[in-house]
């Protein structure tokens, strides 16, 4: 996958993850799009394959480094701005269609569900900061 393919997965899938992790505070503030109504980003199977692309997206960023670039520190927000957005849509896929929790998966859907809005909010910051500054050291 080249490099300009992989910066536009991540732009992309962290803006449609932030928006799909923020819908509830941002929805009351501006009207969406059709396209992008809180049936679409509330769907279990649209959250899923989501937040896998997202978390993929994030991971690829840590092992391909575009040229000229500081390895891992490169794309460091971008990529953990993916892995986080992408685990906590899964983390919902899963909440909805679990029987039995346990206690450390508790945990962590305190943390990540919990703060929902935080990471979909912060998701959306640096896919618009990608977008503008492809080119900057940690973005």
């Amino acid at each position: 996958m080249g490099m300009i393919q992989l910066y536009v997965v991540s732009v992309v899938t962290l803006c449609l993850a932030g928006t799909t992790l923020a819908v509830p505070l941002i929805d009351d503030k501006i009207s969406l799009p059709k396209l992008l109504n809180r049936d679409v980003l509330g769907s279990p199977l649209f959250r899923m394959l989501l937040g896998l692309a997202t978390f993929l997206g994030g991971f690829l960023q840590f092992l391909f480094v575009p040229l000229g670039d500081v390895a891992v520190i490169g794309n460091l927000f971008p990529a953990l701005g993916g892995i986080i957005a992408g685990f906590t849509l899964c983390l919902l896929y899963y909440q909805d269609k679990a029987t039995v929790i346990s206690d450390g998966l508790e945990r962590l859907m305190q943390v990540f569900i919990g703060n929902r809005d935080v990471i979909g909010m912060l998701a959306l910051l640096i896919a618009v900061l990608h977008f503008l500054f492809p080119a900057v050291i940690l973005l």
